[in-house]
Formats: structure tokens, sequence, C-alpha cells
């Protein structure tokens, strides 16, 4: 078992797919509307890394005036709080998410990456919600898997080539 050969050449597209409250993708939005890496602080290749997350309201959304500014420490606080410190981009988006799992081992030369779970929340989510998981975990594998195969395929052409 090793890599896939020339891994960095390879260009994900930005891919999401959501089912109620539960999606995968491999990017995020900025305010913008500019699709990110997730991964865009790291020098990888852009989109190559995929995610499972859960979606849920930001309590925040629209109620910045609601909070006073503190300039001391750059962010905001609610006037009925002692403690509870809130940052200016906690009111800009109407929801929050965070990770259920995430696909790991994507240059494995085997072309399909492993699913891990974050602790056991995939098993924390309502019955509805974890058939929107495993069906959007099998949608996501499947992608990816297709991708790697069409790009090792075409990346051994480019090799022979050479020869």
């Amino acid at each position: 078992m090793g890599t896939i050969r020339h891994f960095n050449k390879i260009q994900f597209l930005p891919y999401k797919e959501r089912i109620g409250d539960i999606s995968v993708s491999n990017f995020w939005m900025d305010e913008n509307g500019v699709p990110q890496s997730a991964q865009s602080h790291l020098d990888i290749p852009p989109f190559s890394y995929f995610g499972i997350d859960k979606h849920y309201p930001n309590e925040y959304y629209g109620k910045e005036s609601e909070y006073v500014w503190d300039d001391y420490k750059g962010m905001y606080k609610s006037n009925t709080y002692k403690y509870g410190w809130i940052s200016p981009s906690s009111f800009i988006y109407p929801e929050h998410k965070y990770t259920l799992a995430r696909w790991t081992d994507m240059d494995d030369d085997e072309l399909t990456p492993d699913l891990k779970f974050v602790s056991s929340r995939p098993f924390e989510l309502t019955e509805e919600e974890q058939q929107a998981f495993w069906e959007l975990a099998k949608r996501g594998q499947a992608h990816i898997e297709k991708v790697l195969e069409e790009a090792d395929r075409q990346l051994n052409d480019w090799d022979e080539s050479f020869v």
C-alpha cells in the first residue's frame, strides 16, 4: 500500500450535497460567495478535503445590534452576561455546522479513502439524520473514488507518454 503518484496534480472541483441538516462537501462559501477549500489554510490541492457536517441555526445571526463592541478584546459581549465573548464572524452566517466524519488517506493508492467518524457524533443523530448521513456517505465515497480513478488513469497515461 502506497500513495497515488502525482496526487498533488489532481484537481477536485467544489462538491456539495445536502439532505436536511446533513451535508457532504469539500468547500465553504466566503462572505463574497466564493467557494474556498475546506483546508484553504494548508498547502494541498484545492478541494481535496471532504467531510460530512451537521448544520444548525446560528443564534447570533442578524443580532449584532444586541451586543456591545469591546475595542480592547476586539470582540462583542452581551449586555446581560458578565462573560461570553462573541466573535464578529458569528453574526455573518445564518447557520453553524460541525463535522460528523471526514475522509482520510485521500492519496492512498488503493483509491478508496477511509471515512473516519469524529467521536460518536454520527450515532447521536436522529434516525432521519442518520439515514441522510449514510446516504451522503455513500454518495461522497462514490464521488471521491470516481475522481481518483479518473485522475489515476489520466496520470498513468501521462507518465507513459514520457517513456
